[in-house]
Order: structure tokens, then C-alpha cells, then sequence
């Protein structure tokens, strides 16, 4: 690495005034250089500083783009089991296996499912709450469709990925994508919880 001189400068100056200093690349200013540029009110930081901040904007984009790109390779992987999980709950509780269907449709491709897949009931039970801790637990219990006890791991599933994501939200923009997708996840979760508590009932009623 070559570091600039003050002397290097005093030698240029002389040669030919200037106002403004641009660093080669890979340069270094000595201490005693950078002074110099600073007592002839030469400008050199704005352009040091701008390139640098170009850089950094490329770097914050390149990293944004691989979360986001990771946010959809989970939102895939999620979709595809909520689409099986659909076909299994179908003639079960065909209510939740359309919702299922709709939205892991949607997350399969990379995308946020469409309003339309979930009813205003189930929206506003969501409403981007705080996730509970605990995964909806289900009685041994003969009567209860094994399927449920499939929208339980679902749940656990969900809400791995919601508090990961939760923790790795850094950037506004990427934030906003994760946001969305939770509130979502939410929504599903409900829907599974709701399932699970309805049959929980009918159950022990019988």
C-alpha cells in the first residue's frame, strides 16, 4: 500500500495549483499529507468519504438481496408443507385445508398469498400478535384425526421460522418483507391453533 506524503503534495502544488485531490486507489494519506490538504482548504474527504459510502450501499444491497432471497428459499420450503398438510386436512376440515392450499400456493412461488386466501375473522385474530411460546398440545386421544396432530408440528414449524426472522431483521427494507411474510405466518398459525382447540372440544364432549 503507498502512502502520500506531504511532501509528494507540497512538490504537486507547486508545480501546478489545485483544489480538490482525489486518492489513487489502494493510497494512504500520512497524517502530516492529510493537514496539508486541510490548510489549503484542498478537498479531498468529500470524495474519499462518497466513494466510500457508494461502497457501502453496494455491500448493504448485496446483503439485502441474499436475505431477502433466503427469506423466499424458507418461504418455499414452508409452502410445499403447507400444501401437503392441505391435501391430508382435505375432507377432514376443508375450511383450513383451503387456507392451507391458498397460502402455501402462494409462499411455493415466493410470494405473499393474496388476501382473499384468508377470511376477516382469521385476519383479525392475527393482527401481527406477538407468537406464543407454546405449541398447541393435543390429548392422546383415538377420536382425534392424526392430521391434527400434523397442524401441531406445523405450528412448532411456523413459529421457528417467525422468531428467526424476527431476530435477523436489520435493514428497513428487508424489515418491511419480513413483516409482512410474520403477519401471515401468523394468520396460519392461528387457523392450525383454532382447528386443533375446535376438535380439543369436541373431543372431550363426547
Amino acid at each position: 500500500m503507498h502512502y502520500i506524503t506531504e511532501g509528494e503534495l507540497r512538490r504537486s502544488y507547486a508545480q501546478e495549483h489545485f483544489d480538490t485531490f482525489k486518492l489513487p486507489a489502494g493510497a494512504r494519506l500520512t497524517p502530516s499529507a492529510r493537514q496539508f490538504l486541510i490548510d489549503f482548504r484542498i478537498d479531498f474527504e468529500s470524495l474519499y468519504y462518497k466513494k466510500n459510502a457508494v461502497n457501502k450501499e453496494k455491500h448493504v444491497a448485496h446483503e439485502d438481496s441474499h436475505q431477502t432471497q433466503a427469506l423466499k428459499d424458507d418461504m418455499r420450503i414452508l409452502g410445499a408443507r403447507l400444501r401437503l398438510l392441505s391435501r391430508k386436512a382435505l375432507g377432514i376440515n376443508n375450511d383450513t385445508a383451503h387456507l392451507l392450499e391458498c397460502v402455501g400456493s402462494a409462499w411455493q412461488k415466493g410470494k405473499l398469498a393474496q388476501a382473499e386466501c384468508c377470511s376477516d375473522d382469521q385476519q383479525e385474530k392475527s393482527v401481527c400478535k406477538t407468537m406464543p411460546e407454546v405449541i398447541p398440545s393435543l390429548p392422546l386421544n383415538a377420536c382425534v384425526h392424526p392430521v391434527y396432530f400434523e397442524m401441531a408440528v406445523m405450528c412448532g414449524e411456523l413459529l421457528r421460522f417467525i422468531h428467526f426472522w424476527n431476530m435477523t431483521c436489520s435493514d428497513e427494507h428487508v424489515c418491511s418483507a419480513i413483516s409482512s411474510w410474520t403477519c401471515q405466518a401468523s394468520t396460519v398459525f392461528y387457523a392450525l391453533k383454532e382447528s386443533m382447540e375446535q376438535v380439543e372440544e369436541e373431543t372431550s364432549c363426547d
